[in-house]
């Protein structure tokens, strides 16, 4: 049978894409047959190069089976079981919560372990410390008793008792220069208050210009006077900067309102000083004071000593001290001064000159009562002289 033509007289040839397409699925067939004989001989060689497992890999792998068997049937009997009622689920919070809170009391009254540990460090080292003490002060003891036990007893002769010659006190030179030491129990409190003075006056008349109010003539010269609050404000400012006070000594103004006179109070500061155990330092204050005073040769050193035991020992200790750095100076020593009511004067008060720097009052003088007479009171004592000693 003759083959139909076509309409237009051209039949269509598809041997060329009918090529393409037995050619593209022989290589997928191809590649298909290449990843699958990879992969046998991927899985034959990890078979192959696995090691076979031991007896106790296999007897732990059981093991691990059977504990899974169990908990899988003890999961299938709990879900077996009723379910709780709704009463018996409040209960078991309530006595959750009760639980909470007498778990957080325990843990506040109970101590980590870290802190037990911290607690004995602190306790052995102060156990070290007391015997260190202890162990120091039965030395001292030892060696006491080695002294009196070696010390020979010199008898009187002829049984008569010998006279105690008291050394003879010697007055201060009249041209000396007294440097004031003051002793309050285990410190030096206060040594040579004058450069405070000095540099608090000259600052009052490098700024007096400032302070001025006016000028009176009461006899027969004209006095400046000075505005009262603005030079207490003046002198509140400039105390705390005070340079000259390595003994850390409270500066404070004393200028009452009824009166025409410009004070400053200087005492001795609870914080400041200088401890006894300083003066075994190669550098102390103490020493920097000594040094600017030791080039006068009217020098006199006085010693102010509060009356108690501790500040005798100090004042002994720093006595001691003194002399060793500088044997030629002279030295005497006093309890401190008391007032009539024996009130002891711990505080110096220095007044500024009021013929040049009076202020003009801003108050009146508070109304007093005047005091009863004691008939018990004794005289008042004229003052004594200071002496080296």
């Amino acid at each position: 049978m003759a083959k139909r033509k076509s309409s237009d007289g051209e039949g269509l040839n598809l041997d060329s894409l009918m090529d393409a397409l037995t050619n593209v699925v022989a290589v997928l067939i191809l590649v298909l047959l290449l990843v699958n004989a990879d992969a046998t001989n991927t899985i034959i060689k990890y078979f192959t190069d696995l090691e076979p497992a031991t007896p106790e890999e296999v007897q732990q792998s059981q093991a691990k089976v059977d504990k899974l068997i169990e908990q899988k049937e003890q999961v299938q009997q709990i879900f077996q079981q009723e379910p709780p009622k709704p009463e018996e689920i409040e209960t078991a919070k309530q006595r959750i919560r009760v639980l909470e809170m007498e778990l957080k009391i325990q843990q506040k009254d109970i101590k980590t372990m870290s802190d037990l540990q911290k607690e004995l460090v602190v306790a052995e080292s102060n156990r070290d410390k007391e015997k260190e003490i202890v162990v120091a002060m039965q030395e001292e003891i030892a060696k006491i008793k080695s002294q009196l036990d070696t010390t020979e007893i010199e008898e009187p002769k002829d049984n008569v008792l010998q006279d105690i010659q008291i050394p003879e006190m010697k007055g201060i030179p009249e041209n000396a220069t007294v440097y004031t030491i003051d002793i309050a129990g285990k410190k030096i409190a206060s040594f040579n208050v004058k450069p405070i003075i000095e540099e608090i006056e000259k600052a009052w008349k490098d700024n007096k210009k400032d302070l001025f109010l006016e000028k009176i003539k009461p006899d027969k010269k004209y006095i400046d006077v000075y505005d009262q609050l603005k030079s207490k404000a003046f002198l509140d400012s400039f105390l705390p900067k005070v340079k000259n006070n390595p003994f850390g000594l409270n500066l404070t103004t004393n200028m009452p309102t009824w009166v025409d006179w410009v004070g400053i109070t200087i005492s001795p500061n609870p914080n400041g000083g200088m401890v006894v155990e300083d003066l075994e330092k190669t550098q102390n204050i103490l020493l920097d004071a000594l040094r600017k005073i030791s080039a006068d040769r009217n020098a006199v050193l006085f010693f102010q000593v509060a009356e108690d035991s501790n500040s005798f020992l100090t004042y002994s200790k720093t006595r001691e001290y003194v002399e060793k750095m500088y044997p030629r100076m002279l030295i005497g020593w006093g309890f401190q001064p008391k007032n009539n009511n024996g009130v002891k004067y711990n505080f110096v008060n220095i007044t500024l000159d009021n013929e040049i720097f009076r202020v003009k009052p801003t108050g009146k003088a508070p109304v007093r009562e005047a005091p009863k007479p004691d008939p018990n009171a004794k005289p008042t004592p004229p003052p004594t002289k200071r002496k080296l000693g």
